[in-house]
């Protein structure tokens, strides 16, 4: 379904993305890193404490010295505790009230996001993830009499805000609010050191509410913070059930710098197709978003998905289409949701379509007809196409929602006055979940062409390029089903793109990744993907993003003879020690200097 970005659990075996070709071009999220970093520091390859193991005694010291304590009881009953696998299995809660802890977790986590990079394949570093967003933390207790974790606050073990002091530690911090508070500002000063474009996503339950002793919403928890505008994320998503995430007017006029562009539904909890829609028809008038978080269900009502191949067709579809009008900059007058139906257009004509009986869209990067029928209602479920427009192909789909095969005898394509209609034939059976009755819905995927017989472009140039800061650099849009103009939206200070000829170039400036939106347009529509544009320094040979002992030995080959002069820094036409003391320079803090 075109997915450019995938969350990643920091547990997960590098190798299975880093040597993986399926993972070519993708950006990946790591999902709640602290949580998981602990696995780096310890012999055991778990985040949990199994209360019923014997642990070494290194171990043991390196929990009591960097973990949160409730009480003074021996290890691991002294541990405050995060949540539970079971009753005798938990995670421990960092104290971040101890800045050492703070800079070890960090410097761990970027090692972490580097440890799944691949550049070359590319498969790169886009930000991270958190759930359980309570400044207070996350402390659970294990209920004896529900046989289930529960909420507490730290304060109902200790008297208050804050772990027990023992022998050997110190606390910078005088509440656990303010250390976590410190944490983020670190971890989001140096990931943005390290990657300048990352961006970082939340999910709290709601985003603000003053209900209940264990507020863990995001918006509502800083609003009076004098720090407020350092904690404010890139995207926060509302994990719990309803459309609050747009309709709670007090998330956008509380004095936090929040849009709702900047906001969105990850709930995995409803599963029923009317609030499903309710959600994606909500999203999709604000300009919010409808995405998965981690999960694919298991709370609620909704079953629990193992794999997005579980999904039901319908419950795919229905969170991408918000997006979709989102990355096809639809405006907001041009989208329409009257509690029953969404809609939008573009240049006049429909873009996204969702009701009870059948949902589709365009595909925002290569214009095809992504569609879901839950009925064979002929009336309203039905696929409306512009006028003069042709369907040259009908695809099936796989649990993916990749084509899988001809699909032309399932569907009917009529003449109509204003444009051909497309409904499911009665003799199609719509599979149906039969561990609870609801409906999965069918997939398809439709390519159209115009009055002009021309389709939508399709880019066809690769989607990773490299620069060199401050040196020129060119990179050339090139797309099939010939386009007659083309943009490219994000560029880093210093390119431009000529609308002509496709052809991206200039002297870029900072270095740095960005994801640039690059399009090709013609008469039957606009082909649109991203291209990752990597910019470094001219003194980081080995475009690693750092400059280091490894391009200084490097530009030492070179000035041996021993590699080819590629990397010439004060331009007077060979490599020297003066490039060399240049390379030492850059990766002693100072400037990457060029020119003589």
């Amino acid at each position: 379904m075109g997915y450019d970005y995938i969350g990643l659990r920091g547990y997960e075996n590098p190798a299975n993305y880093t040597s993986n070709p399926d993972a070519k071009g993708l950006k990946f999220y790591n999902i709640g890193p602290h949580h998981h970093a602990v696995r780096k520091f310890v012999t055991i390859n778990s985040s949990f404490i199994n209360k019923t193991k014997i642990y070494s005694q290194p171990d043991i010291d390196f929990y009591n010295q960097n973990m949160a304590w409730k009480s003074t009881d021996s290890f691991p009953n002294n541990m405050a505790t995060g949540s539970w696998n079971s009753s005798t299995s938990f995670s421990a809660s960092w104290d971040f009230q101890q800045q050492t802890v703070i800079d070890k977790l960090v410097e761990q986590e970027i090692a972490i996001f580097k440890e799944f990079e691949n550049v070359s394949l590319p498969f790169t570093f886009a930000g991270y993830m958190i759930d359980e967003t309570r400044l207070m933390g996350a402390f659970w207790k294990w209920d004896s009499t529900l046989n289930k974790e529960s909420f507490i606050k730290l304060s109902e073990w200790t008297g208050s805000d804050s772990s027990l002091l023992h022998s050997g530690i110190t606390h910078e911090y005088a509440t656990y609010e303010e250390g976590m508070v410190a944490y983020y500002k670190k971890l989001n000063s140096r990931m943005r050191q390290e990657f300048p474009n990352a961006k970082w996503i939340l999910e709290p339950y709601r985003l603000y509410s003053t209900a209940g002793p264990y507020n863990e919403d995001w918006v509502y928890s800083i609003k009076d913070r004098a720090d407020k505008n350092e904690l404010i994320p890139d995207m926060l998503f509302q994990e719990s059930s309803g459309a609050e995430f747009v309709d709670n007017v007090n998330i956008f006029n509380s004095g936090v710098n929040i849009s709702k562009d900047m906001v969105g539904s990850s709930q995995p909890n409803s599963v029923g197709e009317d609030k499903n829609r309710l959600y994606a028809g909500k999203a999709g008038i604000n300009g919010a978003w409808y995405n998965w978080f981690g999960r694919f269900g298991g709370t609620g009502d909704m079953p629990g998905f193992t794999s997005i191949t579980a999904v039901y067709p319908r419950l795919k579809l229905i969170r991408v289409i918000p997006n979709w009008d989102n990355l096809n900059n639809i405006p907001l007058v041009n989208r329409s949701w009257d509690g029953s139906v969404y809609q939008s257009a573009k240049d006049g004509k429909l873009q996204s379509y969702i009701n009870s009986d059948v949902m589709y869209s365009r595909h925002w990067k290569n214009g095809k007809i992504f569609a879901v029928f839950n009925t064979t209602n002929t009336i309203n479920g039905k696929i409306k196409l512009n006028s003069g427009e042709t369907v040259t192909s009908i695809q099936k789909t796989d649990g993916y929602f990749i084509e899988t095969g001809d699909a032309s005898s399932e569907l009917t394509v009529t003449d109509t006055s204003s444009g051909k209609e497309i409904t499911l034939n009665s003799t199609v059976t719509i599979p149906i979940d039969s561990t609870n009755g609801q409906v999965k819905g069918i997939g398809y995927i439709l390519t159209v062409a115009s009055a002009t017989g021309n389709p939508a472009p399709v880019i066809t140039s690769a989607l990773s390029s490299t620069g060199t800061a401050v040196m020129t650099f060119s990179y050339q849009i090139t797309a099939a089903n010939g386009p007659t103009s083309f943009n490219a939206a994000g560029l880093p200070a210093g390119l431009s793109v000529s609308s002509g000829t496709g052809l991206i170039s200039g002297t870029p400036t900072t270095v740095g990744t960005s994801s640039v939106t690059i399009s090709a347009a013609n008469a039957g529509g606009t082909g649109v993907s991203t291209l990752t544009l990597s910019v470094y320094s001219a003194c980081d040979l080995n475009r690693d993003a750092s400059t280091n002992v490894v391009d200084v030995q490097l530009q030492v080959n070179q000035a041996l003879g021993a590699t080819a002069c590629t990397s010439d820094l004060n331009r007077d036409g060979y490599c020297s020690v003066i490039d060399v003391q240049r390379d030492v320079n850059a990766g002693l803090g100072g400037q990457c200097l060029l020119g003589p």
